[in-house]
């Protein structure tokens, strides 16, 4: 079955938006082309790929891109790690700690 992936990100300038995922949120540059395509990688292997938005694919409507990622740790100090490299969160966030029974 499927056994990885990754999702693919639009973005208006590709320096900004590297230095946000490798620098603000600690992915790993794993592979770069120029400015047309960067695979960052989470520890687990989740890979985010980033390409230059063009007319046919534009960038970053809001609401448009959603990237879950999981995150190690209590999540009120990864939180407060991101909030402090600029990062804003718009609704509350709640660990959960166990999964809804079936």
């Amino acid at each position: 079955m499927i056994s990885g992936g990754n999702a693919t990100v639009y973005v208006s300038n590709m320096e900004k938006s590297i230095q946000f995922y490798s620098e603000t949120l600690g992915l790993t540059v794993d592979q770069r082309y120029g400015n047309e395509w960067v695979e960052l990688k989470a520890a687990d292997g989740f890979v985010i790929g980033l390409c230059p938005a063009e007319a046919n694919r534009p960038f970053g409507k809001q609401g448009s891109i959603e990237i879950g990622l999981n995150v190690h740790g209590k999540l009120e100090s990864v939180i407060s790690t991101l909030t402090s490299r600029g990062v804003h969160f718009s609704t509350a966030i709640e660990e959960k700690t166990s999964l809804p029974s079936e």
